[in-house]
């Protein structure tokens, strides 16, 4: 028995370190993006010009009223590997965002809070397979899970330096934890029992931002924001296991106005994701990316003396994490579209939107997601 045991140790691991059938979880995760569903909407393009997005701390004295915000985001995956003729699906819940922004001093001077995911890290898979145990072939299903994410947790100030510039600073605290199950089951059940082995690393780091917002022209905007990063830390059972730095973000974003109420948004930010190569081992493959995006807002009707809100745009960029022993990159691409309806007349929103993306690298497969984003906004 103890053989037996041995030899499905053995086995276990290397089929499990390859049971993640996706192309946007690897390496930390997947960037979700930081924006709330407003921003979504537009594929992103609108993220340095709202407040609701935790991206550019100017933008939060913008807000004409106080507010709070809470997000839900489900994601519905279909993965097709490469080599492989059966599609994989799976569907992910996330609470990305929760936000709140206080104006004070007559409105020329606001402060927020917000707790947005930075790198999501959930998925599940499970794949049947076989293993030789001594001279027999036993067939197993093994079943891979992992559960978590790393949260950025981040403190704003704005300005209102002049009627046209706005200025903020942020103070970011990263924390998170990525629970990791790999269980193997036997078909003979009665011969053989079950393996099953978790790890959990938990991490704590630390950042800042400053954002800008300037009016040059009555209806045309631009934004404007960069992230510094410190150190990041991975931590197993309280011992630092590794170290490296927050990745550096610049963006930039103009909007114009100018059209009958119709807003017309192109944005373009690259972070440094290389900045997180030593927080794994040297199996992690990672790029910096680019972030594209083209967005459009317009009014659409009123209701109850309100105006209603259709967007929609299209996102180009690159995902940070490759998959281990492929030197390709990962792209998605994204088409995003919603509504913005007014609740209670200025106390509060409902914004929803509806995002599909295609993932895609050189020899990795494709992988296709739609996902649901329904946003809560409360202005007291």
């Amino acid at each position: 028995m103890k053989t037996r045991l041995l030899g499905s140790l053995v086995a276990l691991a290397p089929v499990l370190l390859g049971a993640q059938g996706t192309l946007s979880t690897q390496g930390f995760g997947y960037p979700p993006g930081q924006l709330s569903a407003r921003a979504a909407a537009t594929a992103g393009a609108l993220g340095q010009f709202d407040p609701l997005s935790p991206i550019n701390p100017a933008t939060i004295v913008g807000s004409t009223r106080s507010f709070f915000t809470a997000q839900a985001s489900p994601e519905f995956r279909e993965v097709r590997v490469a080599g492989r003729e059966t599609d994989e699906r799976t569907d992910t819940q996330r609470i990305p965002l929760l936000a709140a922004g206080l104006r004070i001093r007559g409105g020329s001077l606001a402060l927020g809070v917000a707790a947005s995911t930075l790198l999501d890290r959930s998925w599940a898979t499970v794949s049947p397979g076989s293993v030789l145990i001594g001279n027999e072939t036993v067939s197993t299903t093994d079943r891979g899970e992992s559960k978590g994410a790393i949260t950025d947790l981040r403190v704003a100030a704005a300005y209102q330096l002049h009627r046209t510039v706005r200025i903020g600073v942020a103070a970011h605290a990263l924390t998170g934890e990525n629970v990791v199950v790999q269980e193997r089951t036997f078909t003979d059940t009665s011969r053989f029992g079950g393996i099953t082995d978790s790890s959990s690393i938990s991490y704590r780091g630390s950042a800042f931002s400053l954002g800008v917002h300037w009016t040059p022209l009555r209806g045309v905007s631009v934004a404007g924001s960069l992230r510094q990063g410190g150190t990041i830390e991975s931590v197993v059972r309280d011992s630092v296991r590794s170290s490296a730095t927050v990745p550096a973000r610049q963006g930039i974003a103009v909007r114009v106005d100018r059209f009958g109420g119709v807003a017309l948004t192109a944005a373009l930010d690259r972070t440094q994701w290389t900045d997180l190569r030593g927080l794994g081992t040297s199996r992690l493959v990672v790029f910096d990316a680019v972030d594209q995006s083209v967005g459009a807002e317009f009014d659409a009707w009123r209701l109850r003396g309100k105006v209603v809100q259709f967007r929609t745009g299209f996102r180009q960029r690159d995902l940070p994490f490759g998959v281990f022993g492929s030197t390709a990159s990962v792209r998605e691409r994204t088409i995003g579209g919603g509504v913005g309806l007014p609740l209670a007349g200025d106390f509060g929103d409902i914004d929803l939107g509806l995002q599909r993306a295609t993932r895609s690298g050189r020899g990795l497969g494709s992988e296709r997601a739609w996902t649901v984003n329904v946003g809560f906004t409360v202005r007291p």
